[in-house]
């Protein structure tokens, strides 16, 4: 039996500037939003790392629409997210996110600016 090939995988990496307002939650991008082309159906890893200034848990998403999720990650304060699974071909916005499902993920007043890194290895 023939070994299979393996999907070539490539390696993007990204960065962007938000400023998160608590206790709502609400995130500003001070850049445009970051975004990856994946070029086949296949699997993803995303990690992305970040030190925010305000008590907030977040939430790293892969959205084709910039509605539904493709891809997330578990909540959490940083300063490391992952993300795993596999991705349909297209091209998807990447946000880190301090709500989800319309509730805020901050324990806390106060706001801060921000720079986080992603890193996408994908087919």
């Amino acid at each position: 039996m023939p070994t299979p090939t393996p999907i070539p995988r490539v390696t993007d990496y990204f960065t962007a500037r938000i400023t998160v307002a608590g206790p709502d939650g609400t995130v500003t991008l001070d850049s445009d939003v970051p975004k990856v082309r994946i070029g086949q159906t296949g699997p993803v890893d995303a990690t992305c790392t970040f030190v925010s200034p305000v008590p907030c848990d977040f939430v790293l998403w892969f959205s084709a629409d910039g509605r539904s999720s493709a891809l997330s990650s578990q909540r959490g304060p940083g300063p490391t997210l992952t993300a795993s699974g596999t991705v349909a071909a297209g091209e998807y916005s990447i946000y880190l996110s301090a709500r989800s499902y319309g509730a805020s993920l901050c324990s806390g007043a106060g706001s801060g600016t921000f720079t986080y890194a992603v890193t996408v290895t994908h087919p």
